[in-house]
């Protein structure tokens, strides 16, 4: 009997330390699986902010205008007899373009012309008469107003032959051709544009806070799409006096060199503006900044420490005011002190605090700058 007392004390001390024990180890469990636990690191490219010696300049963007422009059209209606130039093609100054029909203005020259002798024959007795008194002054006023009269006609039907031939009225490049022969065009009628080519306008546009850094002579260097790889030069020769007030921009309008006819009217084109000053700037690739319409900021590698207390680097989001850009790099007015460390590639994945792996031998997109090493 006490055999079997002390089985069944013992029997239940091992299911009671049994459900003790997995009682414990439950908890334990519950409290690992609920512990705060770092995410894998991210793998990451980073650079060092460096301090370099950057001449100033100022980025604008505008559009390119030429510097004289016209849509050729005559003065006086006509039906054109006569069209003397290609589209596209390179005019001079006073090139003829068109001509318009003068029949009936040359049948009036000649009516005229034998009206014009009429009046000088007449004029010509008068004035012998009146030598030797044989007719009076008024006589002599008479035919002198006659033939003045008829000399006036006849320059006036000249005038208006001069106007039906239309000519270029500066040298340039002509458009394409929208007349045809034998059309009839009125006054105003455009017949062809023509464009000189040889030099533009770039017409910028710039805050006002930059108003006080530009002036009248410096230089600039236009790029266009069409054109990427190659600077245009050129130099400021107007600041508008008026402000828009729209937006508070200042339009800068420069002259742009174009001997090589490669630059077209009304292409986009972006400036930069370079000002007679250097300055010691921080800059960092232009991988590393992430532009937003709340602001730019940049990913700041830290020490830190994972949850075993082991070193380990995270990352900081900080605001950064970004300035001057020149290739691939940025410039860093506020918000990054030279020597802190940047995330370069991998900001997709980021966000603050989360730990990081640094590999800069990943690669970046096609186009992006190398990190800084």
């Amino acid at each position: 009997m006490i055999k079997r007392f002390v089985i069944a004390i013992i029997l239940l001390g091992a299911v009671f330390g049994g459900l003790a024990w997995f009682n414990m180890f439950r908890d334990q469990m519950i409290r690992q699986a609920f512990a705060p636990k770092d995410p894998p690191p991210v793998t990451v490219a980073s650079a060092r902010a460096m301090s370099e010696s950057w001449p100033r300049q100022i980025e604008a963007v505008g559009t390119l205008q030429a510097i004289q422009t016209v849509d050729v059209a005559p003065q006086v209606s006509g039906i054109v007899s006569e069209i003397a130039f290609e589209a596209g093609q390179r005019v001079k100054k006073g090139d003829v373009l068109v001509r318009l029909d003068v029949s009936v203005e040359a049948a009036d020259l000649k009516r005229l012309e034998a009206v014009r002798r009429m009046s000088q024959l007449t004029f010509d007795r008068a004035r012998q008469l009146n030598e030797k008194q044989f007719s009076s002054q008024a006589t002599l006023d008479q035919a002198k107003a006659t033939l003045e009269t008829s000399e006036a006609d006849m320059a006036r039907i000249r005038a208006l032959m001069d106007q039906k031939v239309i000519r270029a009225p500066f040298s340039g490049m002509l458009g394409v051709r929208v007349v045809n022969l034998g059309q009839y065009v009125g006054p105003g009628t455009k017949l062809v544009g023509l464009q000189a080519l040889d030099s533009l306008y770039a017409n910028l546009t710039l805050p006002e806070k930059r108003l006080a850094d530009v002036k009248v002579g410096q230089t600039i260097a236009i790029k266009v799409d069409t054109f990427r790889d190659r600077d245009f030069s050129g130099k400021i020769t107007t600041i508008d006096p008026q402000l828009d007030q729209a937006n508070r921009m200042v339009l800068v309008q420069a002259t742009v060199d174009n001997a090589e006819l490669l630059l077209r009217p009304g292409m986009f084109a972006s400036a930069t503006i370079s000002l007679d000053r250097i300055e010691r700037l921080v800059v960092v690739p232009k991988t590393a900044i992430d532009f937003s319409l709340y602001g730019d900021s940049v990913y700041v590698l830290v020490d830190g420490t994972d949850a075993a207390g082991g070193a380990i680097k995270r990352v900081e989001r900080r605001a950064v005011s970004v300035g001057d850009q020149k290739s691939g790099l940025i410039s860093i007015v506020k918000g990054l002190r030279e020597g802190e460390e940047v995330v370069t590639a991998g900001q997709v994945k980021l966000q603050n605090n989360v730990p990081v792996l640094v590999d800069n031998s990943i690669a970046l997109r096609q186009g992006a700058a190398e990190p800084l090493r």
